[in-house]
Parts: structure tokens; C-alpha cells; sequence
């Protein structure tokens, strides 16, 4: 009797002991549980975040547009610029182009007309190598080779962007109306009004010419078959460098209405 009894008290010693180990258990299980409740939230809360948020971009800004008397502005993304006429060989057409730079000249940027659309070209150079970064119009890319030897052969001079920004050459000048076929502009110094005769055409037309004060730069308007002409050259010694030729048809008559200017523009009348 005494043995039966003492294992009784073995036997539920033993359960008591079993039971408060399983509780032990829960409870540890539950305060770990409730300490990681806190860290799943913030997880929750960052993700959450993470899907809302969206990122943001600076905007790009175009920057200021400098008339430069070429077929288009120039603009002060860039730091030079050269006015000049490319002959397009397989077309036999020469067109003005405005040719812009960086100031290490390690990228380049060209604008211009060609049969009635705007052609506009950028691409960089390191070393030997070139390389497109825009063809707006995905025909001139081909040239790349081309346009940059003529750069390189032909552009000795570069002219400051940021300065015509600075003088306010964006501005055009007032006009002035001088009994031409077109206002003179204060742009301008001097005018002359003429009978300019085009013996290809046996044609003679009434031609507004305007000049600076040194008579260093040249611009002529005036109507040919109907459309509007204007042709802006410049004179450095014996060469001539057409600047701008609106229809792209007149700056091969440059030398001959230079040698006429010559000859017959005796005297000048200012237009301020």
C-alpha cells in the first residue's frame, strides 16, 4: 500500500511538472510573438511607402534663343556658334547652317533647311570617333563624316553665344520705313536704296541694302518672282562669308552684288 502510494506521488509530480513546462513554452512563444508584431508593422508601413512614392526629375529647360541672322536662333545650351553654307554633293544644293559648339568642341549641333523641312543634327567627337546623338529627321546622320571635315576645314572663327545674349540680339531692331521694298531696322547703321540688275534673269528689281557703320557686313532685301529675298554677308579682306540666305538662292550672287555695292553705293544715308 505504502509503495502504490508513493508512485501515485511520483506520477503526479511528474504531470506537474510537464504542465508547467508547456507553459513556459506558451508564454515564451507569446512574448516573442508580440515582440515581433512591432517590426511586421513598420515593414508593412515602409512597403507601403515604397509603392506610393514616385520619383522625381528636374525638368529640363530649353535655353535662351539668340538671334544670330542664320536660318534659325542659336541658343545658350551652347558656347559658340558659326554661320556658314554647306553644298549637300549629292543633291547639288547648298543650304545655310548654323553650327553650333560646346566651348572644347568635343560636340556640335546644326541647324538648317533643306527642301522646305528643318533639319537639325547633334553629335560629339572623341578621338576618331563620332558619334549621332539627335537626327530629327533621321536623313542627315549620314553626313556626320562629312559636315565634321567641313568644320574642321573650313570654321576658323567662332563667335560667342552667351555674348549676343548678354547685348540683347534676340531683340530686332524697329523698323524704318526708307521708300525700299522693305523697312530698313535700327539693327542696322546705313541703307541704300538701288536698281540691282541679275543678268541670269535679265531682271532688275528695286533692292534695299542695309550695312554697319565700317561697312564690314552686308544685308540686301528685296522681291524676286514674287517671294522675299534677304541675303546677310560679311567681308573680311577679299573673302565673303554669306550669313544668311532666306530662299537659299541668292548667296551665290554674293561676289557680284559685293563688286556692285562697290562700284556704284557712292554714298549712304543712316537709319537712326
Amino acid at each position: 500500500m505504502k509503495k502504490k502510494t508513493l508512485m501515485v506521488l511520483a506520477l503526479a509530480a511528474m504531470m506537474a511538472l510537464s504542465a508547467c513546462g508547456a507553459s513556459q513554452s506558451e508564454s515564451t512563444t507569446s512574448a516573442a510573438s508580440e515582440d515581433s508584431a512591432p517590426a511586421s508593422a513598420a515593414t508593412e508601413v515602409a512597403s507601403e511607402s515604397e509603392e506610393t512614392a514616385e520619383p522625381t526629375e528636374a525638368p529640363a529647360v530649353a535655353g535662351e534663343e539668340v538671334d544670330v541672322g542664320g536660318p534659325y536662333p542659336a541658343t545658350t545650351d551652347w558656347d559658340e556658334y558659326a554661320l556658314v553654307e554647306y553644298y549637300f554633293e549629292e543633291t547639288d544644293e547648298t543650304v545655310p547652317m548654323l553650327i553650333e559648339t560646346n566651348a572644347d568642341h568635343t560636340r556640335f549641333n546644326t541647324l538648317f533647311d533643306f527642301f522646305g523641312d528643318k533639319q537639325e543634327m547633334s553629335f560629339s567627337v572623341n578621338g576618331d570617333e563620332l558619334t549621332v546623338e539627335n537626327d530629327l529627321t533621321g536623313f542627315i546622320g549620314k553626313d556626320v563624316e562629312k559636315i565634321y571635315t567641313f568644320i574642321q576645314e573650313n570654321v576658323t572663327e567662332w563667335t560667342p553665344i552667351a555674348a549676343g545674349a548678354e547685348a540683347g540680339s534676340a531683340t530686332a531692331g524697329e523698323e524704318v520705313d526708307v521708300g525700299g521694298p522693305y523697312p530698313a531696322t535700327t539693327d542696322w547703321d546705313e541703307y541704300v536704296v538701288v536698281e540691282y540688275y541679275f543678268e541670269e534673269t535679265d531682271e532688275t528689281v528695286p533692292m534695299l541694302i542695309e550695312t554697319n557703320a565700317d561697312h564690314t557686313r552686308f544685308n540686301t532685301l528685296f522681291d524676286f518672282f514674287g517671294d522675299k529675298q534677304e541675303m546677310t554677308f560679311s567681308v573680311n579682306g577679299d573673302e565673303l562669308t554669306v550669313e544668311n540666305d532666306l530662299t537659299g538662292f541668292i548667296g551665290k550672287d554674293v561676289e557680284k552684288i559685293y563688286t556692285f555695292i562697290q562700284e556704284n553705293v557712292t554714298e549712304w544715308t543712316p537709319i537712326a
